[in-house]
């Protein structure tokens, strides 16, 4: 069996001029939020490898991931490609994975995250992931390469009360 978290990044501060979008950082809402989502998640489960955008505030979720997890930081992958490409950049990550790791944990932006959602489990309806939103799904298959063509169920679904 596979398994896929799929995470939204974690609130950002809205507007700072003096950021641009990719060097966004986390709000205090989006640390909190961060901080208990992981710590609920890690609870369930733990990921064997963790890839994310590098923009900040993707990345910066992806470290309290980590750290609820007990995964060193340094093994968080950081992927330029999930900031700046869409579903097939996605989908190819995922499917690329090797056969040793069951559980990965994606971290990444909407709309995409969303539409990933949609694709794994076939609910159009799912509506759109909240920052620091978490979906698991499962697949029934030890081939990363199969889940673009397989339909997943969501083990669980974990979202802060402040999500936006």
């Amino acid at each position: 069996m596979k398994k896929i978290l799929l995470v939204r990044h974690s609130n950002t501060e809205v507007s700072l001029s003096s950021f641009g979008d990719f060097d966004r950082p986390l709000s205090t809402i989006g640390i909190d939020n961060a901080k208990e989502i992981a710590g609920i998640v890690a609870q369930k489960i733990t990921a064997d490898k963790i890839v994310t955008s590098s923009a900040i505030r993707a990345f910066s979720t992806a470290r309290y991931f980590a750290d609820a997890m007990n995964i060193p930081l340094e093994a968080i992958i950081g992927d330029l490609g999930l900031y700046e490409k869409g579903i097939k950049y996605y989908s190819s990550v995922v499917s690329s994975q090797p056969a040793d790791i069951s559980v990965l944990l994606l971290v990444g932006h909407n709309p995409v995250i969303t539409h990933l959602v949609a694709k794994y489990t076939g609910d159009e309806d799912f509506g759109s992931m909240s920052a620091c939103g978490v979906v698991c799904i499962e697949f029934e298959t030890d081939n990363w390469e199969e889940i673009d063509v397989l339909k997943g169920k969501i083990a669980f679904f974990e979202k802060p009360f402040f999500g936006f």
